[in-house]
């Protein structure tokens, strides 16, 4: 990851998320942050970094909520899964999910660990595309907007906290 930020910054943020939403072990934000810190040290500029990292999230969790849609259904009606939740259990929470499915990306996405499972769970239980991406396209703004923060200010908060 440090290698491909340092060496091509844009193309990194951009190709993090991504690789991120394939399985490739790291937090995106960790991405995030260091988007602040290139940003504070004037060695990308804001809108195109935003640009590429925000796309290459909305990529990414539109893979995952893909993945969930074509083979999430699959898995739930497996024997493994109804030891865990028997068939009427899966319906309850179906109807949960309807009525607050929007809420639950919001800060699900926001959540380290909870994340990955919230954007699969929009596509087991066919969320509608259109509504996932609209809702998880603004829960991303935040998530990205917070990490960033903390990257691009996190220089400041350490020289105060560093006595």
């Amino acid at each position: 990851m440090e290698t491909l930020i340092g060496q091509f910054p844009y193309a990194g943020l951009f190709l993090l998320p991504i690789l991120g939403g394939l399985g490739v072990p790291f937090s995106e934000d960790v991405i995030f942050t260091a988007c602040g810190l290139l940003l504070y040290t004037g060695i990308v500029k804001a809108l195109p970094a935003f640009a590429l990292t925000y796309s290459g999230v909305l990529i990414s969790d539109s893979m995952t909520y893909v993945l969930g849609r074509k083979w999430g259904r699959s898995i739930l009606r497996g024997k493994w899964f109804h030891r865990f939740s028997p068939p009427e259990g899966l319906a309850r929470l179906e109807e949960k999910f309807r009525k607050k499915g929007v809420y639950l990306i919001l800060l699900g996405r926001q959540v380290m660990g909870l994340r990955f499972q919230v954007l699969l769970f929009a596509g087991v239980l066919r969320m509608p595309f259109r509504r996932f991406l609209f809702v998880d396209a603004v829960a991303a703004i935040l998530t990205i907007a917070l990490w960033t923060s903390v990257g691009y200010g996190g220089d400041a908060a350490w020289k105060v906290w560093a006595f």
